[in-house]
Order: structure tokens, then sequence, then C-alpha cells
């Protein structure tokens, strides 16, 4: 009975090792299919960024006029709502809020575009956390066979 009892301990160990190893091959192909998404996504948002930049300066500019800058609102509002990969971010609110309050210029011969707008660097830096966080919650849902949204 020893000798039973032994051997049962053994497959019992070894089953277990079994399933921990099928479990870390679908985790890590759940983290690898998501990381992958989330690199995809990251490149639009930094496509994005390019734009909320580009809008910054024209507002910052007395050359640029406000009908322009507008136009450029509008583009972004319309392409961030139509692309899949950022609508689960709902950006449309912070763009506007980024429209509407985000008044920071650099001084006037400022050739550093990066130092116009403060607000939608802070949007960013949420929005790119957005990503990697949605990320990591779907890699962890098809882990557990459950149905995400995002």
């Amino acid at each position: 009975t020893n000798k039973l009892l032994n051997k049962l301990k053994e497959e019992h160990c070894y089953m277990r090792l079994e399933m921990k190893s099928e479990l870390s091959q679908k985790a890590q192909k759940a983290l690898e299919i998501e990381k992958e998404r989330e690199q995809i996504a990251l490149a639009v948002l930094k496509d994005r960024l390019v734009g909320l930049v580009e809008r910054q300066r024209a507002f910052c500019s007395f050359l640029v006029p406000r009908v322009r800058r507008v136009e450029m609102e509008n583009d972004l509002l319309i392409y961030t709502a139509k692309e899949p990969l950022l609508a689960h971010l709902e950006m449309e609110d912070g763009l506007r809020d980024i429209f509407k309050n985000d008044r920071s210029c650099a001084e006037y011969l400022n050739t550093d575009e990066r130092r116009n707008g403060s607000l939608m660097w802070l949007y960013l830096r949420y929005w790119r956390l957005q990503l990697t966080l949605q990320s990591h919650q779907r890699a962890e849902a098809a882990i557990l066979g459950i149905q995400t949204k995002k």
C-alpha cells in the first residue's frame, strides 16, 4: 500500500505540473497577443500625438487662422471616434477638454513644439497607461476564459 500511495502522489504531482505548464503556455500566448495589439494601438496613439502637437502649435501661433485650428480639432475627433483601436479609450471627452482648456504655450520664439501644451501631455500619458491596463485585463480574461468588451 505504501508503494501504491507513493505512486499516486507522484502521478498527482506530475498532473499538477502538466496543468501548470498548460496554464503557463496559455497565459504566455494571451500576453503575446495582447502585447502585439497594444503595440499597434500605441503606434496609432503616437500618430494622434503628432496631430495634437500640430493642433497645439496652431493654437499658440499668431499666424494660423482659428478656422484652420478648429478644422484640425474636428479631424482629430473624427479620427479617434472611427479608429477601432482607440475607441475603447473614449478619447472624445479628453480631446474636448484639451481643446477647451489647454492654453499652455511656450515663449514666442519657441522651436520645440513639445513645450506647447500641458493638459494634452497628461491625457496622452493617461491614454498610454489605459492601453497597457486594458491589454493586461484582456490577457487575464483570455486566461480565465472570460469574455470582455474592451
